[in-house]
């Protein structure tokens, strides 16, 4: 496989081992730098790093590279500094420790019982320091894209050289705390990062629930930020609960056809070419439940299932689960204000 690593393992102590591949070769080369005797490496954590590598060269080929922002995002974004310390803390403890412990079980303790997307929010916003020195290919090629986040957050991220984090807000001479800001500007924090300092052409961005503490306004904006993302070349996939995030994709695909008043519409309500989209770039799957009747068994049982959504050309998403709350609302509302004729 035509790629080249290199790369090396360190702890507080030092550095420990090599990994080492050049193009077209299919061997990878693992050297240990100290003498085993004096680090007594664990036999699992060399197996965990060796398939780590594989699955770097194997893989990334293949499957896009992922950016996962979870549901829990808005609490890593406040304990950041409360898990530096924490991790520190195992660090020097395992440089300390005469290994007749697990080093690996030692250094991820506190963060075996959390699902992978939630401990790579935990990694990702413990790294920002570092992440704020790199520029993605939006920064250097797409600021407008950028500009448009800024407006969304109303101001914009920075991180001191003492790794304190702050939200500056537009126009103000004044930088607030992640506590002192508002759980939108939370909340988006790991998104806003990821689009300045990461994001790269061919990504898969994911987001669990993008509408979080978000304004419906703003659940609007993003969704047609996500839709210049899919124009720009990022694949975005989310999960939500949000109405807004649906009528305002269905706007984008009925506006993006060829005909002079819905030209007029977009212009007159501020829409970019660069925002629509069409039905064929996107897929929309309603988790409902339905009657499965399995092979070999007469009997139909209930279970949770996946169903992908229609989607027309002229009128966008048909989400079902969510048409039927809302008439219901308004089947109610309607009989409260008319019921007593």
């Amino acid at each position: 496989m035509k790629k080249e690593v290199k790369g090396k393992i360190s702890l507080p102590s030092g550095e420990l081992f090599s990994l080492n591949k050049n193009d077209n070769s299919t061997e990878l080369v693992v050297t240990l730098l100290v003498e085993q005797e004096k680090v007594k490496i664990p036999t699992e954590i060399l197996q965990h790093v060796i398939a780590d590598a594989l699955k770097e060269i194997i893989f990334s080929q293949l499957f896009p590279r992922p950016f996962i922002a979870s549901a829990e995002r808005t609490g890593a974004a406040i304990f950041r500094k409360e898990l530096n310390f924490a991790r520190n803390r195992l660090l020097e403890e395992i440089g300390q420790a005469d290994y007749k412990i697990d080093p690996r079980e030692l250094l991820f303790r506190g963060y075996q019982d959390y699902p992978l997307p939630v401990e790579q929010n935990v990694e990702f916003t413990r790294e920002l320091e570092t992440i704020f020195k790199k520029r993605s290919f939006l920064y250097n090629n797409h600021p407008e894209v950028l500009n448009d986040f800024a407006d969304i957050i109303g101001g914009d991220y920075t991180v001191t050289s003492n790794d304190e984090l702050y939200y500056l807000p537009q126009g103000k001479r004044v930088k607030l705390s992640m506590l002192e800001s508002s759980s939108a500007v939370r909340s988006l924090l790991d998104i806003g990062f990821y689009l300045k300092h990461e994001a790269q052409l061919g990504d898969l961005l994911i987001i669990d629930e993008p509408e979080l503490n978000l304004h419906p306004e703003n659940q609007r904006r993003v969704a047609r930020l996500f839709a210049r993302l899919i124009n720009l070349g990022i694949k975005v996939f989310i999960t939500t609960h949000s109405d807004y995030i649906i009528k305002e994709l269905n706007t984008l695909i009925m506006l993006n056809h060829d005909k002079p008043h819905l030209k007029r519409i977009a212009e007159e309500e501020g829409y970019q070419k660069s925002e629509l989209i069409s039905a064929e770039q996107i897929k929309v799957y309603i988790a409902e439940e339905k009657d499965i009747q399995r092979e070999g068994n007469k009997r139909k049982t209930k279970c949770q299932s996946l169903t992908l959504a229609n989607i027309d050309p002229e009128m966008g998403i048909e989400p079902r689960s969510f048409d039927t709350t809302i008439e219901q609302m308004n089947r109610i509302q309607e009989a409260i204000v008319w019921g007593e004729d």
